[in-house]
């Protein structure tokens, strides 16, 4: 089956050297959907098809992006996916240190926690790939740098994989090792420091070769950022940019467990009514 032969491209909802994404309409039920019309121009665009069809089916879960169906169109293969309403992390009309981000990190935290738990690693979290709609939902979306991560690690081809925004690499993907959920996690508290701080913890033009030399600093303490974000998100976020993975948090229902047991917001000049959960137990 061809586009043409079922669906309605109305406008052009993303571009980029992978592909075109349409909002488009089913001919027969009426349906909106999205419709990501692929590039095969290279065995690196094939692979990212691949994995995203392959993760997509494996992830039928609240949270995630749905396939409903994959087809071929001028011999360029294209994948029909739920249109999502949302906008990108942290939403729309969201305040960088209150209540409304804290359960939008939870949120985000929950779907990773069932995406790993499921053997996937997305390995290209960035805000544009994290939709959040008005009611503070989250939808993942854009699996093509994704991994099984029950594959053996030592099997992978070391830097064979470095792809993605340079702005949510881990480190240990910069030097070339393949990512796990913990690469996830370290893109997860990239987005939040941004968007309660308004900058990346690192700027983009020293980040990479500080990496490459092996002289990264640590990043900048979220609540020195930012002083009236709840404490209990920044001391998150702040061992969630740890640059050894072996010392940030290991997964994400850790990080949500630390999370969702403080208060959800520090007004400016008013003390917490609890201390922040001591951090040290990364399991």
């Amino acid at each position: 089956m061809t586009i043409d032969d079922r669906w309605v491209l109305l406008d052009l909802l993303a571009c980029g050297a992978g592909g075109r994404v349409w909002r488009a309409m089913d001919k027969v039920t009426g349906r909106l959907v999205a419709l990501k019309l692929l590039s095969t121009t290279s065995a690196h665009h094939i692979a990212h098809v691949r994995r995203e069809v392959y993760a997509l089916h494996r992830l039928q879960m609240e949270g995630v992006v749905r396939l409903l169906e994959v087809g071929t169109h001028a011999a360029e293969p294209f994948l029909v996916l739920e249109l999502v309403d949302g906008t990108p992390f942290p939403g729309r009309h969201r305040s960088p240190t209150g209540q409304d981000l804290t359960h939008c990190t939870l949120a985000l935290l929950a779907v990773l926690a069932r995406v790993h738990a499921a053997g996937i690693v997305h390995g290209d979290i960035k805000p544009s790939n994290v939709l959040v709609s008005e009611d503070g939902r989250v939808t993942l979306l854009d699996f093509g740098l994704s991994r099984d991560a029950t594959q053996d690690l030592a099997a992978c081809e070391v830097g064979a994989d470095l792809a993605g925004t340079p702005r949510y690499l881990s480190p240990e993907q910069v030097l070339g090792a393949p990512p796990d959920a913990r690469a996830d996690l370290y893109a997860l508290g990239v987005m939040v420091f941004e968007a309660v701080s308004g900058r990346p913890p690192f700027p983009d033009d020293s980040f990479w070769p500080r990496v490459l030399e092996r002289r990264t600093p640590p990043a900048p303490r979220l609540i020195e950022a930012a002083p009236h974000v709840n404490p209990a998100l920044a001391a998150v976020v702040d061992h969630l940019l740890v640059i050894d993975p072996a010392a940030r948090l290991q997964s994400a229902a850790a990080a949500m467990q630390a999370l969702d047991h403080e208060p959800m917001w520090q007004s400016p000049g008013r003390p917490t009514t609890r201390a922040a959960a001591p951090l040290g137990d990364h399991a």
